[in-house]
């Protein structure tokens, strides 16, 4: 039989040698101790130096950042709690006019005195409107108008134009009319 022939293997160069491995050697507990020439011994204290006084900055920094943090934020937490405070305030402001313009409402659908307005009570137009009318029930009726019908605009007479007509032709003046003062002798007739 005919052995084949097998071209030879090249090393790929890409791939690094393989090196057998260098055995550790534990140091010898009997043996001297090895010097570091001073020079580099000033070398790694000033390093260690540096580094200390580098961390020390920062952790100043830190620490000063936390400090503005918190009083930012204790400034920030008073300025919410001044909103919050406001607010607050102005819901109880608006239902506080809320609660007038209803009791004025109520007091001008029933006919109650203005005056009396205020003193209606409840929450509700419902509670108002009951309490309301308990007030008007205690009330004396209403009697008449002393002060006459309103005046059509006139000041001081409180005539409508009608009343004035008639007030006229009767021979009253408007104080008269408005007393229900009886009628005056009529106007003399004169002889012409």
């Amino acid at each position: 039989m005919i052995e084949p022939i097998v071209p030879p293997v090249i090393p790929d160069p890409t791939i690094p040698p393989v090196t057998p491995p260098v055995p550790v050697v534990p140091p010898d507990p009997n043996a001297p101790p090895s010097t570091v020439p001073y020079d580099r011994f000033q070398e790694v204290i000033k390093e260690r130096n540096d580094l200390r006084k580098r961390d020390e900055t920062r952790a100043k920094a830190d620490e000063d950042a936390k400090k503005a943090k918190l009083e930012a934020d204790g400034k920030t937490t008073e300025l919410l709690e001044a909103e919050r405070a406001e607010n607050a305030r102005l819901k109880a402001e608006n239902e506080t006019t809320k609660i007038e313009a209803m009791r004025r409402k109520v007091a001008m659908d029933k006919g109650l005195p203005s005056l009396l307005a205020d003193k209606l009570a409840g929450a509700t137009e419902e509670e108002m409107t009951k309490d309301a009318e308990a007030l008007l029930a205690i009330l004396p009726a209403k009697g008449p108008n002393i002060n006459g019908p309103p005046s059509d605009g006139l000041p001081g007479s409180g005539l409508t134009d009608d009343q004035r007509r008639a007030s006229a032709a009767l021979g009253l003046t408007d104080d008269e009319y408005k007393r229900g003062t009886t009628l005056k002798e009529p106007p003399a007739k004169t002889k012409a």
